[in-house]
């Protein structure tokens, strides 16, 4: 029951803003709930293509998280999940 929905339950307020990142959801996404699952953070410059070979070579990945340089630091735009491309 650890989602971002937690988060915004706890803090009254919404995730989606410009001045938010992934990093908000540290507590309420703990690595240890998702040990089966792989995320990979890819840049916005990443085709559709190339997307699609992660997800077909990296099996469990569960989602591609998109930042402008593929940094888990910077602004989150965007995610894809396996059943958005393939």
């Amino acid at each position: 029951h650890t989602t971002p929905f937690h988060y915004l339950l706890k803090h009254h307020q919404c995730l989606l803003t410009d001045e938010k990142t992934l990093f908000i959801l540290k507590e309420e996404l703990p690595i240890e709930v998702h040990e089966n699952n792989r995320y990979l953070f890819i840049s916005s410059q990443t085709t559709l293509h190339e997307a699609k070979i992660l997800f077909t070579k990296h099996r469990r990945t569960a989602a591609l998280f998109i930042s402008e340089d593929g940094s888990p630091q910077t602004k989150l735009l965007a995610m894809l999940t396996p059943v958005d491309i393939l």
